[in-house]
């Protein structure tokens, strides 16, 4: 029972570090000249967006391990759990093929070389975050703040 503990701490503790960590990449990809880094003050880079979707990648990350640690589990998620994180993950992916389409050749901009980030680009990262969102509000364990005795620290009255 003790490494089991261990185990769910050390979930807890990565999955904070890979949100953080991952929060300020996407920071710094959305807004490099906040930390005085942008290479193209008009324009959105390829580079760019790749820092916004790496640090995305990590927060996604480190929620699944927080929220692995918050149902307290061996690795086996509930049926709403998994299909919350199935919805999160499909989001994430559509997030990278709208900032990419571009470059994948799937957008409509006419030199698929260059980075572009339009309005469809725009649409289509702001419903994949919305997917994610409704995926990890889906799999989170409300049931534990619900309880008597929840962690407000009240009687639950």
């Amino acid at each position: 029972m003790p490494q089991e503990v261990t185990r769910q701490q050390v979930r807890r503790q990565v999955g904070l570090f890979l949100l953080a960590f991952g929060f300020l990449l996407a920071l710094l990809g959305a807004k490099p000249e906040w930390f005085a880094l942008s290479l193209a003050p008009t324009t959105v880079g390829f580079l760019q967006l790749l820092t916004f979707l790496v640090g995305l990648g990590f927060m996604a990350f480190g929620l699944y391990l927080r929220l692995l640690a918050a149902w307290e589990t061996n690795g086996e998620l509930p049926v709403r759990a998994d299909l919350g994180m199935r919805i999160a993950v499909t989001g994430y992916i559509l997030v990278v093929i709208a900032a990419l389409a571009d470059i994948l050749g799937l957008g409509s901009h006419p030199n698929p070389y260059e980075a572009y980030f339009g309005p469809w680009q725009y649409t289509g990262m702001l419903i994949g975050l919305g997917m994610m969102v409704i995926g990890y509000v889906a799999a989170w364990p409300w049931h534990r703040w619900t309880r008597r005795g929840d962690r407000r620290g009240g009687n639950g009255a």
